[in-house]
């Protein structure tokens, strides 16, 4: 009874998330049929590209490339980054990795030559994701690392990547080193108060505990996990929290 009412319960939150973004949808379409300044129709399309690569990602690309005709002909490094971080994404999210790979070290070579250090992080960041989907942890652990380097003193980005890291150093096998990673950017979570960030850095930290056999702090992680995640009503994290509870 307690399941299907857990159930029932992510199935309301999710009818409301795709409303509310589909409302939000149709206010970036309206705006771009509106709007003749091609600075903002550049940033109009890459938004409502992100919004549309998981449920749409053919119209999600078509929308990216019709924003990449704008960026080379404003001449602006900057823009044409943008819209190749946002290409590698959207193959990055339909499990083309090599393509993803291919278009994020565009947007690198874009980003390096005004020495966008934040960008360049994000994009070794999502390489670093990219070569441990194909299975390549040596590769993965350079290019997260490489991030670590650009990233400066922007703490977010560290816990991000701190993160991906030690998903890589759990896939081979080192355990403590993974473990301080994940410790690494829960504490940078907690410090930021990113409520979102700390429920999966918890339910990362508790799959690590278990993965280790401590069952009691991996227990007690889910459990902090919970409460959070059930004041934040995002569906996904919910979904994730119960489903490593019930494990």
């Amino acid at each position: 009874m307690a399941r299907n009412f857990i159930w029932i319960s992510l199935l309301i939150l999710f009818s409301i998330y795709s409303y509310g973004q589909g409302t939000e949808l149709k206010k970036l379409r309206d705006s771009l049929t509106k709007t003749t300044n091609e600075k903002s129709r550049l940033s109009l399309l890459i938004e409502l590209a992100k919004e549309t690569a998981l449920t749409s990602p053919d119209s999600a690309l078509q929308l990216a490339l019709e924003a990449s005709i704008i960026a080379q002909k404003s001449e602006s490094e900057k823009d044409v980054a943008r819209v190749y971080r946002l290409l590698g994404r959207i193959h990055y999210d339909q499990g083309r990795y090599a393509e993803a790979i291919e278009h994020y070290n565009i947007a690198y070579m874009h980003s390096g030559r005004i020495n966008d250090s934040s960008s360049m992080s994000s994009v070794l960041n999502n390489i670093g994701r990219a070569y441990r989907r194909i299975g390549e942890p040596k590769e993965a652990l350079e290019y997260l690392y490489k991030s670590l380097d650009f990233a400066g003193e922007d703490t977010e980005m560290i816990g991000v990547v701190s993160n991906n890291l030690a998903m890589v150093l759990n896939d081979i096998g080192d355990d403590s080193l993974a473990l301080h990673y994940y410790k690494h950017s829960l504490s940078i979570a907690e410090d930021e108060k990113d409520s979102s960030s700390i429920v999966l850095s918890l339910n990362n930290l508790g799959s690590q505990y278990d993965r280790m056999k401590d069952y009691k702090k991996s227990e007690e992680c889910y459990r902090r996990a919970l409460v959070m995640a059930e004041k934040l009503n995002d569906v996904e994290i919910l979904g994730l929290t119960y489903n490593n509870i019930g494990g």
